[in-house]
């Protein structure tokens, strides 16, 4: 019998669900800043009476000259009509604002359930294989009609419509450096310049997020039934069987304990990395930022809820399931272990106010009926 459960999920860390490139406001074309506010654009606001200036505004953003639209934004009395969204700017970027994915009637934030979807398959992954290096040879393939059947069309995952209260969010690049033949923990400034010294601005990226404590509600439905008919069918197939059997009839249960088990060793490697590479200014901030998670983990996970990490800024590891790189000292996979040049490295931080985040981590709680 299927088994239907409702979830609620709550930001707890700045949360980011991209709404893809062709969707990110570009500076000077889709928002301008006045101080510390960002005011996004839309011409489909001005009224009969603006209309006569339409032909200066698309002058003026098709040359991308920010000031220039500003200033004859405020000169027209014209700012605050056709500002869709206004939003405090945390730091000065000129790189574009990456949006938050929005859908429905209202155009209300989303958080897509294949993306939570996608977050669930990393973890699946993690904690399901054995010697696989391969996601398909764990979990199967859509596409492959002669390969291991794909298991994640057995869980759907619904979408979770959110409140319309975004913010702005700036991160910064976590990055190591090679100072005499030692590799050390860095901030990122450039494309080729990476030292100690912490800085909010010049290589960072503006992220519309879900602040923290924001929840809403979706579904999950394990497809027990289909499962046992292609069991039937084609069991040999299928590369864990009695692992995903298990799972499809214990609900969320058994997903939130895999969940917590993946995300305990997570945040253990994690910790391990930034003690490691402790040499920059304010990784100690990041340390105990951990170190929280990790108690606030064991407290979910003693209440039968669980703590996950998922979309942007979760980085490779996460992405991929967590298989390869940890095999490496202290986290770190080299491409050339003759020379020790270190990949998958760089880690994004997110400023919160005045403290430095992992971003992405929610938490999940099965709601009673």
């Amino acid at each position: 019998m299927n088994k239907k459960q409702k979830i609620k999920i709550t930001v707890v860390t700045p949360l980011h669900i991209g709404a893809g490139r062709e969707k990110e406001w570009v500076y000077g074309v889709d928002y301008v800043t006045d101080k510390r506010m960002a005011y996004v654009l839309n011409l489909d606001k001005l009224d009969k009476n603006d209309l006569d200036k339409i032909n200066d505004l698309v002058t003026l953003l098709e040359i991308k000259n920010a000031k220039e639209l500003y200033k004859y934004l405020i000169e027209n009395d014209l700012l605050t009509k056709i500002s869709s969204r206004e939003f405090k700017l945390p730091q000065i970027s000129f790189s574009p604002i990456k949006t938050f994915l929005r859908g429905g009637i209202d155009c209300a934030p989303l958080i897509a359930g294949s993306s939570l979807k996608g977050a669930i398959r990393s973890v699946l992954f993690n904690q399901m294989r054995e010697k696989e290096d391969n996601i398909r040879a764990v979990l199967g393939d859509l596409g492959d009609k002669d390969s291991n059947p794909d298991f994640m069309r057995f869980i759907q995952v619904g979408d979770i419509h959110m409140e319309d209260k975004t913010q702005l969010f700036n991160t910064v690049v976590f990055n190591l450096q090679k100072i005499q033949d030692m590799w050390q923990g860095g901030w990122k400034h450039a494309f080729k310049e990476t030292d100690s010294g912490f800085k909010s601005g010049g290589f960072n990226t503006i992220y519309e997020c879900l602040a923290p404590r924001q929840s809403g509600e979706g579904t999950l439905v394990f497809q027990n039934d289909l499962f046992e008919k292609e069991c039937e069918r084609k069991r040999e197939q299928f590369t864990y069987p009695e692992k995903q059997q298990q799972l499809l009839d214990s609900g969320v249960v058994r997903l939130f304990e895999m969940i917590n088990n993946a995300t305990s060793e997570f945040l253990k490697k994690e910790h391990e990395f930034f003690t490691h590479f402790n040499q920059a200014q304010r990784t100690g901030e990041i340390i105990e930022h951990i170190e929280c998670l990790q108690n606030l983990h064991a407290d979910l996970k003693s209440q039968g809820a669980c703590l996950l990490r998922m979309s942007a800024g979760s980085g490779f590891h996460s992405i991929t399931g967590d298989v390869e790189e940890w095999k490496y000292p202290y986290n770190v996979k080299y491409i050339n272990w003759k020379y020790k040049v270190p990949y998958n490295k760089s880690r994004k931080i997110v400023e919160n106010g005045t403290k430095l985040q992992l971003m992405g981590f929610v938490k999940l709680e099965l709601v009673k009926e």
